[in-house]
């Protein structure tokens, strides 16, 4: 998992920085999606990422080891769109392919998420 800073709005205003949490599974990145109740199934296997960077630079030259998690199936997804994160089945997140690297993602796709895990979020 790593991180990828976000800029402020259009129109001059101030930039402001974010961490967008992003994992790397099966050659597919994923981006953290929501916090929302899921069921993690099968124990996939474990990711590594590095902590989010988000002070601008600002950390006094301090690097932050790499963090491990396990990754899981989520049931009623495709680990093609979608995989849980965490330390365990209890507390994993959701995660969904980035946008632009996986199937049903294109220009068209509203929220630049997979079409099933729009569905998925949308009936929970």
């Amino acid at each position: 998992m790593g991180c990828a800073a976000s800029r402020g709005g259009a129109g001059g205003g101030r930039a402001e920085s974010s961490c967008v949490r992003l994992v790397e599974y099966e050659s597919r990145t994923y981006a953290d999606v929501a916090s929302m109740p899921i069921t993690a199934g099968e124990r996939l296997g474990s990711v590594t990422f590095t902590p989010c960077d988000d002070m601008g630079g600002r950390s006094g030259g301090r690097v932050e080891p790499p963090i491990k998690a396990m990754a899981y199936r989520v049931e009623g997804l495709d680990v093609d769109v979608a995989i849980a994160v965490g330390d365990d089945a209890d507390d994993a997140e959701l995660f969904a392919v980035k946008s632009g690297s996986g199937p049903g993602s294109g220009p068209n796709s509203g929220s630049g998420l997979p079409p099933e895990v729009e569905k998925f979020i949308d009936a929970s």
